[in-house]
């Protein structure tokens, strides 16, 4: 992880007179749309232990981070069917997407997945799925509102990215020392300029951070 920090000198140049807790909210907005546009950091979460008659699990991520989307979850080597989460609350589910019914129990075929990092599964487990199977998610993250330090890969790939989108918000404040429309126009452009190009490395496949973040299994 980075602190916000690291983007200073890159970017306080640009706006001169702004003040530094300015500049910090700035560079978190921008690396939280990035990440929301781009899918850019994706992680896959370490297996997690399937319990029988337990269909919520929750999902560790990294510190100061929450999902931007959910991309592929496995149960064992089976990739899931994912839904929305009211669907798995409902009878919905038995017969969505697919037409196909499941017992109440057995192997999971469905899940959906919440913000926080919460799973549900359908079929709930049975004792033969939780004794030879493990729940694994792949999620596009972003940092949170709170956060202080974002992923290594924002900065190291895309610190010019998260620059841009922080000075095209500020350079537009009205009324500042650092107000610059010909700034704005510029910086946005860029931000665009870069999202777009980290689209198209997402949808190829490329992982700007580590194809799996190491985590310790919940109990």
């Amino acid at each position: 992880m980075q602190s916000l920090d690291v983007f200073m000198s890159r970017l306080l140049p640009l706006v001169p007179g702004c003040p530094y807790p300015t500049a910090e909210q700035a560079l978190l907005d921008s690396a939280i749309e990035f990440c929301e546009e781009t899918q850019a950091v994706q992680v896959v979460t370490d297996p997690v232990a399937l319990y029988p008659d337990q269909q919520t699990y929750t999902i560790t991520l990294p510190l100061n981070t929450e999902i931007a989307r959910v991309i592929k979850i496995w149960s064992g080597t089976r990739l899931l069917t994912q839904v929305e989460p009211v669907l798995v609350d409902t009878p919905l589910v038995y017969n969505n997407p697919t037409g196909t019914e499941y017992a109440a129990t057995g192997n999971p075929r469905i899940a959906s997945v919440v913000e926080d990092g919460t799973v549900t599964l359908y079929p709930t487990p049975n004792i033969a799925a939780a004794s030879a199977e493990m729940l694994t998610v792949k999620v596009a993250i972003k940092p949170t509102r709170s956060a202080t330090q974002v992923s290594d890969s924002l900065y190291t790939t895309w610190a010019e990215a998260i620059v841009a989108g922080a000075a095209f918000r500020l350079a537009g404040i009205p009324g500042t020392a650092f107000s610059d429309s010909a700034l704005t126009t510029e910086s946005h452009s860029r931000f665009r300029y870069f999202i777009n190009r980290a689209r198209i490395e997402a949808n190829r496949g490329r992982l700007v951070g580590p194809a799996a973040v190491r985590m310790k299994p919940f109990a």
